[in-house]
């Protein structure tokens, strides 16, 4: 919601990054998952992508990043509600990508 609300990219790292502190504080483990750069135009014909800031996060703070997930289903008009939300169908999807992700990742054991 930041980048719709357009706060400052700076506050929006700040904030995140202080996230991901108390979590390592606390020996949580911390996955990123990259959003959308807010983009009216990309999203109303597709070809939304991934906001650079999660890159730069997951690789500052040495954590595991999954990407593309929300910009692959926010770009499809078949799996949104609207503009920023996947409708029914795009979660499915957007679990379906989690879970394999994790499944790669090794933080999740296959069945």
């Amino acid at each position: 919601n930041d980048f719709i609300k357009k706060v400052p990219t700076a506050r929006t790292e700040t904030n995140l990054n202080a996230m991901i502190d108390l979590a390592k504080q606390n020996n949580l483990p911390v996955l990123m998952i990259a959003i959308p750069d807010y983009q009216p135009m990309a999203a109303a014909i597709g070809g939304l992508s991934d906001h650079a800031l999660y890159q730069k996060l997951a690789e500052n703070n040495g954590i595991p990043l999954v990407e593309e997930v929300f910009s692959d289903v926010l770009s499809d008009n078949a799996l949104k509600a609207d503009y920023v939300h996947p409708n029914a169908k795009g979660y499915a999807v957007v679990e379906m990508q989690l879970r394999e992700a994790l499944m790669e990742l090794g933080l999740l054991a296959t069945n």
